[in-house]
């Protein structure tokens, strides 16, 4: 099977996807916080779609990212991770299920999505791709969609991505929700949030801490390699504040802090262990009152009978 077969990009069939702005900030969100976590590098994300199949028509309501493992420069999902968040999702959006996957790119899918199809499409006959192009300047090349089919080829099966049509459905609630974020997010940007004035205090503050405590440190070092003279009064008070600065690496402090950090892993593990108590005799309750709904039938059925024989005597 030759690569370029594989993953090949054909005209659409006619599916309609509608994509809920859910999905999108959710995908947004997503890479913002892996970027961050790169220090501004580019990065790769990999998550599922959930929603509805319609017929020809496709509507995409939610989204939760995947856990994916690089081996051998191919991406693979952590199947027990999804299987979970899949079975949560279905306990709250029980008439939902996974229609897809997304990731981010500019190109064409590649191998790569190739690999993600064969292991995600035990979950979905015909999956969905959504590629999400953070460089792009159009709003019509940011949010890619490709729609999965196998044909056959050279006598054997070969993986097509058709390039599909898609649309942004908002239900009121939603519109609602996108315009107060715009609105918050056009007030940080003037520099109106309440959120600006607190937050830009505190780093002028920190800002100014920081220029002072170089100042000393400049002072100190010009001072012991001889270029300036010694100020007495100027030394005993850089002395005394660092005096003030607790002593990190003391045997006490260390202690003090691993018996505060047991202290708070203790408190969560007991109320873990209280709510898992709660969830328990909460179960324990449903299957005795399952038990005792057929021993109440039997008896209520008994009782008719006997009613019913008095009569016909």
């Amino acid at each position: 099977m030759e690569a370029s077969k594989q993953h090949a990009v054909v005209a659409s069939t006619g599916l309609q996807v509608d994509i809920h702005p859910l999905v999108v900030m959710n995908i947004s969100d997503q890479y913002t916080r892996a970027k961050v976590e790169r220090n501004g590098r580019e990065t790769s994300i990999v998550g599922a779609l959930f929603g509805r199949n319609s017929g020809r028509s496709v509507e995409v309501c939610n989204s939760f990212d995947l856990k994916v493992d690089q081996v051998d420069g191919m991406p693979f999902v952590d199947v027990e991770f999804l299987e979970l968040r899949d079975g949560q999702y279905k306990q709250v959006f029980k008439n939902l299920e996974i229609v897809g996957w997304y990731c981010v790119g500019s190109t064409p899918p590649s191998q790569r999505e190739a690999s993600l199809l064969s292991q995600l499409s035990k979950y979905n006959e015909n999956p969905i791709l959504l590629k999400f192009n953070s460089m792009a300047r159009e709003s019509k090349q940011a949010m890619l969609v490709y729609e999965s089919v196998v044909d056959l080829e050279d006598g054997g099966p070969t993986i097509q991505f058709r390039a599909i049509g898609s649309n942004i459905a908002a239900e009121e609630a939603e519109r609602i929700c996108v315009d107060h974020v715009a609105r918050l997010q056009d007030r940080a940007d003037n520099g109106d949030s309440k959120a600006i004035g607190p937050l830009s205090t505190q780093r002028s503050a920190v800002r100014m801490l920081q220029e002072r405590v170089l100042l000393l440190l400049e002072y100190v070092k010009e001072v012991q390699a001889g270029n300036l003279e010694a100020d007495k009064d100027i030394l005993r008070s850089i002395s005394s504040l660092c005096n003030l600065l607790p002593v990190m690496n003391s045997a006490p402090l260390i202690d003090t802090s691993r018996e505060q950090s047991h202290d708070v892993m203790l408190t969560t593990y007991l109320a873990t262990l209280t709510k898992s108590f709660s969830a328990m005799s909460e179960t324990v309750r449903k299957f005795r009152q399952a038990e005792e709904r057929p021993a109440i039938g039997r008896k209520t059925r008994a009782g008719m009978c006997n009613v019913v024989g008095d009569s016909n005597v």
